[in-house]
């Protein structure tokens, strides 16, 4: 887990939430490392970030570095990657604080996961019966 972002004081939002409960102080400072000195680890196992228990994993920070725009993806991931692990760590808490709220039972959530399910579906059907 040296890989672990530590976290500032200077994020408030953090420090609200951890107030809340979403995130404990340890959560907080965890960890040392906010460089991606675990690229030559095994990207889908190796964790970057632990909201309220909730693992990040260097494979998301990919993910995200993938879908940048084209003068973002030149650059080298050393120098996003404090952008891409911010927007990771506020990403999983808004999502922890929406799910906390009851979003994940909202009608607009569930017809919007019941399309993503459709074209998944039949992307992974497509892909295994190879029309």
């Amino acid at each position: 887990m040296s890989h672990v972002k530590k976290l500032t004081l200077h994020k408030l939002f953090y420090v609200g939430l951890m107030f809340s409960g979403l995130l404990t102080p340890a959560q907080l400072f965890a960890g040392t490392d906010t460089k991606p000195s675990g690229l030559k680890e095994n990207s889908a196992t190796t964790i970057v970030a632990i909201v309220a228990d909730n693992p990040i994993y260097l494979s998301e920070i990919h993910q995200m570095a993938q879908r940048l725009p084209e003068q973002y993806k030149k650059m080298s991931l050393d120098a996003v990657y404090p952008s891409l692990l911010t927007r990771a760590i506020d990403a999983k808490l808004v999502t922890l604080e929406g799910r906390k709220s009851g979003f994940s039972n909202d009608p607009d959530v569930k017809k919007r996961l019941s399309k993503i399910e459709d074209q998944i579906i039949s992307e992974i059907y497509s892909t295994k019966i190879r029309f």
